[in-house]
């Protein structure tokens, strides 16, 4: 299926049958990703590199017009294949999300690793936003959360009940610098995705993410971390979609922290609870062997610690049912 539509299912959102949505990714640092390509492409004008995406698809969103607003940070794609058609132009093999989602820094590796070019160079091709590196103190003192996690929380669905969600959570920095988030999973029939902006209060790093039709809010609240942030511990909370009750929900909520190049996107799918599945697919994302089954440890203990917290529709039926007399004849009484 294209990239640019994604499938919800039996989920962290919900059960039921499939529905098609379209996904617009948030850029991060759009204008300065356009320039590394467009240095590394050897294009003299934004013409020349409108001609590259036209080389890959005639059809391309990629036009002079949206080129220009696009390089000066006033406006981002609408449509999502220009990602497709940015990594047909790149030759990467990373999927689309990641040229929208991912830090300048790995973006600049990456077309460097590409076109064997010097990364110092993309980097000046790059501008300011190469140069001007948001700091990464402890908490509370810059963004030290960005980066890559891979998630566990307990399925939503009574389909995969005692089953565990590894989702992946990708927050990195926005254009004016506050912190972006994105949540998602990879389910037996496609992908979902979240995301909006975190925040950092107290001692809590919180997330209100939205999916791509802003329909079905999701919330992360989530224990700060020092730098280099290696694990966040919370709560996820949202509504089940999709299934014959809509049911207000809440889990415990584990992310890890995995290197960049961790392939998370597209390994996202239920886990059995089998003892060592965690710490095998940690391994699998590049953390070392020998601390995994420690972190599985520590991620059961605080995902074992409380069962999924559903309120059923009967209950709210039954506070209504009883709630609903009294109130309408106090309503009465004021006539």
């Amino acid at each position: 299926m294209p990239w640019n539509f994604q499938h919800w299912e039996n989920s962290a959102i919900g059960m039921g049958c499939p529905i098609l949505l379209p996904l617009a990714p948030m850029a991060v640092d759009l204008p300065a990703k356009l320039r590394v390509t467009s240095a590394a492409l050897g294009c003299v004008t934004r013409k020349d590199l409108c001609a590259r995406f036209r080389l890959v698809n005639a059809a391309t969103h990629f036009d002079l017009e949206r080129s220009h607003k696009w390089m000066q940070g006033k406006a981002e794609p609408r449509s999502s294949t220009i990602y497709e058609d940015w990594a047909q132009v790149l030759g990467t093999a990373r999927p689309p999300a990641w040229i929208s989602a991912c830090t300048l820094s790995a973006f600049v590796e990456e077309v460097a690793r590409l076109f064997e070019a010097d990364p110092a160079t993309l980097r000046r091709a790059a501008g300011p936003a190469a140069q001007d590196p948001v700091p990464t103190g402890p908490a509370g003192q810059g963004h030290g959360q960005t980066g890559l996690y891979a998630c566990y929380s307990p399925a939503w669905s009574p389909h995969f009940q005692g089953q565990l969600i590894r989702g992946g959570l990708r927050i990195t920095q926005g254009r004016r610098r506050e912190m972006l988030a994105i949540y998602t999973e990879r389910l037996s029939i496609g992908s979902v995705s979240f995301q909006g902006v975190a925040r950092q209060g107290h001692r809590t790093l919180t997330a209100h993410l939205l999916d791509a039709e802003e329909e079905y809010p999701l919330f992360l609240c989530l224990y700060l971390s020092g730098a280099p942030a290696s694990a966040l511990g919370g709560i996820m909370s949202g509504s089940t979609v999709l299934a014959q009750d809509s049911c207000p929900t809440s889990c415990r909520f584990a992310a890890v922290r995995v290197p960049e190049a961790a392939p998370l996107e597209a390994t996202n799918r239920y886990l059995q609870p089998a003892e060592g599945a965690i710490a095998a697919d940690l391994a699998a994302l590049g953390l070392p062997a020998s601390a995994c089954p420690a972190i599985e440890a520590a991620v059961r203990i605080l995902l074992d610690g409380a069962p999924v917290n559903q309120v059923p529709i009967s209950a709210q039926a039954r506070l209504a049912q009883a709630a609903d007399p009294a109130y309408l004849e106090t309503l009465a009484a004021k006539r």
